[in-house]
């Protein structure tokens, strides 16, 4: 009697919980998107990144019978899209411009060489503050190289890749910066997000109605959250030098990026809060935010690796600006001047944030 007792116990209290967890509809729809949005973001990522999307520059004598057939098939493979220029130079412009991601110099002379049984060296430039895409755009060239030089006897055309920024193909560089920017974005939304803990436990009514103002309240709570993501950022700094020799280069700048980043996202943590009724919810729109955020603002792989529509849609959220300044400044050496415009829609993000948490705060909390 007391095991058959206590199995139906067992059994009513699971059936309680079940019909608690099905009345709990935006945690149920949370758990079943999220890895919903996973498999999409990765089937994106992982479909190939897209070259034709990635414009290279050519140089060459276009009067060069040979240089317009290595280029023709170069072309034809379409995996790369070819602007063609008038110098190395402007080619190489274009590359520090980030209107380009390589640029191929075919050699005055190209054709005559060849016909001289002479060596040929197909110059091959990169932009190495994105690998990926870099080693991309190389095995293409490569590989056109090597079928160029199968219908030619001796093989004379070799491809020598060089790099614009550093050694070339690094992937920690890439990824540190990436992951500042995204150690920013956790550690100050999940400060703000105590907010939600302090109403369930009541305290945020008691800190309300005490002889401080509301307002106060928000502030604390943002400049609580700066302080955290700024602090891990420079921890993830930090552990990049020691442990991969990452550069450290304009360091003030990068700190400014970072605490203006933690300023913006402290205001979407606020934001969190105000609509979300316990920890477990907050926690729920806490991931379904952050994490496709992640994966499309280019902290792990290049923005390029997205269909041009989602690379429109990314642009809608702060983390690729705050990554693309960070990336400018730590593997480019690029000025204030340089990442501006990031740093003036980071502002915009943070302002609009925090003004609409703190009132939607503040007006729920004192109803």
């Amino acid at each position: 009697m007391t095991l058959r007792k206590s199995i139906l116990d067992s059994l009513w209290i699971a059936e309680k919980d079940v019909k608690g967890l099905l009345q709990l509809r935006v945690r149920l729809f949370l758990t079943v998107m999220l890895p919903i949005l996973g498999m999409l973001l990765f089937s994106f990522r992982f479909g190939g990144i897209a070259l034709s999307e990635a414009p290279v520059a050519v140089v060459m004598d276009e009067s060069d019978r040979k240089g317009l057939e290595l280029a023709r098939m170069l072309d034809e493979t379409n995996q790369i899209a070819l602007i063609s220029t008038q110098t190395s130079d402007a080619a190489q412009q274009l590359l520090r411009d980030g209107k380009v991601y390589g640029a191929i110099i075919i050699p005055d002379g190209f054709s005559s060489r060849l016909a001289a049984g002479l060596d040929c060296e197909v110059q091959l430039l990169l932009d190495d503050s994105n690998p990926m895409l870099a080693s991309s755009i190389s095995a293409v060239v490569e590989r056109v190289v090597n079928e160029f030089n199968s219908k030619t006897s001796p093989q004379l055309v070799k491809a020598k890749s060089g790099f614009l920024y550093g050694a070339g193909l690094n992937y920690v560089p890439f990824l540190a910066s990436g992951l500042v920017a995204m150690t920013a974005m956790f550690g100050a939304i999940l400060q703000a997000l105590s907010i939600v803990w302090e109403r369930s436990l009541r305290t945020l009514d008691m800190l309300l109605v005490a002889p401080v103002r509301a307002a106060s309240v928000v502030m604390g709570k943002v400049l609580a959250g700066m302080v955290a993501g700024v602090a891990q950022s420079i921890m993830i700094l930090v552990a990049a030098n020691v442990l991969f020799a990452v550069e450290l280069t304009n360091l003030p700048l990068v700190v400014l990026i970072v605490f203006l980043s933690s300023f913006t996202f402290t205001g979407f943590g606020v934001l969190i809060s105000c609509v979300a009724k316990d920890p477990k919810e907050a926690a729920g729109y806490n991931h379904l935010l952050s994490w496709p955020m992640v994966f499309v603002s280019g902290v792990f792989f290049p923005l390029e690796a997205l269909p041009r529509w989602l690379q429109y849609v990314s642009r809608m959220f702060p983390l690729v600006y705050s990554v693309e300044a960070l990336r400018a400044v730590m593997i480019k050496g690029r000025g204030f001047s340089d990442v501006g415009l990031d740093l003036l829609v980071l502002a915009c993000f943070a302002a609009s944030s925090l003004y609409l948490g703190s009132r939607v705060l503040v007006q729920s909390e004192t109803r």
